[in-house]
C-alpha cells in the first residue's frame, strides 16, 4: 500500500513537470483561425530579441495564430525598446498580435506604421533580457552597465550613467553641433515638442551639463538659450556634416574615399531613402546577415557617418535605431513621380513617426493651404500670400500640435512650418 502511494504520488510529481515544460506562452483565447488564416500567412514576422527562447516560445504562438509564412524569422539583434513595426498589415492585426505579446510578456508595444503601404514585413522588438519578460533569465547574457563606444565623430553613444562617469570625447564648449531628436533609452526620450523647433539646426555648446535620468550625457547649446537639455549622442559635428547636392544628383557609387573626402550626393541628415544589400567592392561588401529584413525598406538617415573599411560613403538609419552602417552607393532615393507625388496624409502622429514621403530635403513642392484636422489648421494669414508657390524643402519638422507632419521651404525663408498632408507636386 504504501509502495503504491509512493508510486503514484512520484508519477504525478513527474507529470507536473511535464507539464511544466511543454507550456508555452500563449494566451487561452488566442486559437487558429482556419477561415482567416490565408490572410494572416502573407505577412512574414521577424522576432528580434535578445533570449532565444523567448523568441522560439513567441514566435510559436504567432504562428499558432496562422501567421505562418515560411519566411518568418527569429534575429538575435532588438533595439532598446518594446516596439511593432509594419506597413501593409491592417490594424486589425496589429491589434491582435500586440494584445498576444503584451499578455504574453507584460510589455506594452510601441507602434510604428513606419514601412510601404504594400509591405507586409512585420518586425517585433522584444529586449526581454535588457528590460525584462525572459522566458528563462538566467540564459540571458550579462550586460555591461558602462558602453565606451563613440561613433565614427567621436561623440558618446552611452547612457546609464552617473555624472562622474560621462565621457564627453568630441562634445566641449563652443564645438558647433546640428541637434537631432532624441532616441529613446528604456522607453526615456527626455523630449518636449517645443524642442522639435530646433532639430537639424546649426548651434554651438554652451555648457557640459552631466547625465539624464536615463544616464545619458546631455548638453545646454545657444540656440535656445540654454533652455533644454540635449542629449549627445543624438547631435552631429557641424564641421563634418556635409551638404546635399541637388535631388536629382546621382547617387555616388565610387568607394576609395576618405572621412574628410567623402561623397554623399542628394543624401543628406533626415533624407528618406531605399536600403539595398551590399556589392562588393574589391571583394568587401561589409555586410552581416542581420541587415537582411531591412533590404528594400524605407527610412531616414540619421548620421553621415563617413567611409567603412573599403572606402565606401555609410550612413546609419532610424529603421534599425542606428545599429548597422549601410553604403550610400547601394542605396535609392524613392521613386516619386512628379504628377502624381506621394505626400502622406495621417496627422495624430509623434514627431518621431512623422513620414514625409515625396517631401525630401532638396525636393521641389507646390505649396497649398492646410485642411484642418480635428478642428486645427495650423494656419496664419500670412502663409496665405505663398500658396501655389514652388518651394524647396531645407528642412523636417516632425509634427505639428495636430501630429501633421510639417516642412520648412526656402520660399518664405524658412519661416512658416508647411504640412506635407497639404502639398502638391511642382
Amino acid at each position: 500500500m504504501i509502495q503504491t502511494t509512493t508510486c503514484r504520488l512520484f508519477c504525478i510529481f513527474w507529470l507536473l513537470i511535464l507539464a511544466s515544460c511543454a507550456t508555452r506562452i500563449i494566451p487561452a483565447d488566442f486559437v487558429a483561425d482556419d477561415e482567416t488564416r490565408p490572410a494572416r500567412q502573407a505577412f512574414v514576422v521577424t522576432v528580434f530579441t535578445d533570449d532565444t527562447e523567448t523568441g522560439r516560445q513567441m514566435m510559436a504562438a504567432i504562428e499558432d495564430r496562422g501567421y505562418s509564412n515560411p519566411g518568418n524569422q527569429i534575429l538575435d539583434t532588438p533595439n532598446n525598446e518594446f516596439n511593432i513595426k509594419w506597413g501593409a498589415a491592417p490594424n486589425e492585426m496589429v491589434d491582435e498580435l500586440c494584445a498576444l505579446v503584451e499578455e504574453s510578456l507584460g510589455h506594452e508595444l510601441v507602434r510604428y506604421e513606419m514601412f510601404a503601404p504594400d509591405d507586409h514585413d512585420i518586425f517585433l522588438n522584444l529586449p526581454v533580457c535588457l528590460l525584462g519578460g525572459a522566458s528563462r533569465p538566467e540564459s540571458c547574457k550579462p550586460r555591461e552597465k558602462i558602453d565606451p563606444r563613440f561613433d565614427r565623430q567621436g561623440i558618446p553613444q552611452a547612457c546609464g550613467l552617473e555624472d562622474v562617469e560621462v565621457r564627453w570625447g568630441a562634445i566641449a564648449p563652443g564645438v558647433e553641433v546640428i541637434l537631432g531628436r532624441h532616441r529613446a533609452e528604456i522607453g526615456d526620450r527626455n523630449w518636449v515638442p517645443e524642442m522639435d523647433h530646433f532639430v537639424g539646426q546649426r548651434t554651438r555648446v554652451r555648457e557640459l551639463f552631466g547625465s539624464d535620468a536615463a544616464g545619458c550625457p546631455v548638453v545646454m547649446v545657444e540656440i535656445d538659450d540654454g533652455e533644454w537639455f540635449w542629449r549627445v549622442r543624438d547631435m552631429r559635428l557641424a564641421a563634418q556634416v556635409s551638404t546635399p547636392g541637388p535631388p536629382d544628383e546621382p547617387i555616388p557609387t565610387d568607394c576609395g574615399m576618405t572621412d574628410s573626402t567623402v561623397e554623399y550626393g542628394p543624401i543628406a541628415l533626415y533624407t528618406e531613402v531605399i536600403l539595398g544589400r551590399h556589392t562588393k567592392w574589391n571583394g568587401d561588401d561589409n555586410w552581416n546577415d542581420q541587415m537582411e529584413p531591412y533590404v528594400g525598406k524605407r527610412t531616414r538617415v540619421v548620421d553621415l557617418s563617413g567611409t567603412d573599411e573599403a572606402g565606401c560613403a555609410v550612413v546609419q538609419v532610424d529603421i534599425d535605431s542606428h545599429q548597422w552602417y549601410w553604403r550610400v552607393r547601394d542605396m535609392r532615393l524613392p521613386e516619386v513621380s512628379a504628377d502624381t507625388g506621394y505626400f502622406p496624409q495621417e496627422c495624430d502622429l509623434m514627431s518621431d513617426e512623422a513620414v514625409y514621403g515625396a517631401a525630401r530635403i532638396g525636393a521641389k513642392v507646390r505649396l497649398g493651404r492646410h485642411r484642418k484636422w480635428d478642428g486645427d489648421a495650423n494656419w496664419v494669414p500670412e502663409m496665405e500670400h505663398h500658396v501655389g508657390k514652388i518651394g524647396r524643402v531645407t528642412q523636417h519638422l516632425g509634427t505639428d500640435a495636430s501630429g501633421c507632419p510639417v516642412i520648412r521651404v526656402d520660399t518664405d525663408n524658412g519661416e512658416w512650418a508647411w504640412r506635407v498632408r497639404d502639398l502638391s507636386p511642382p
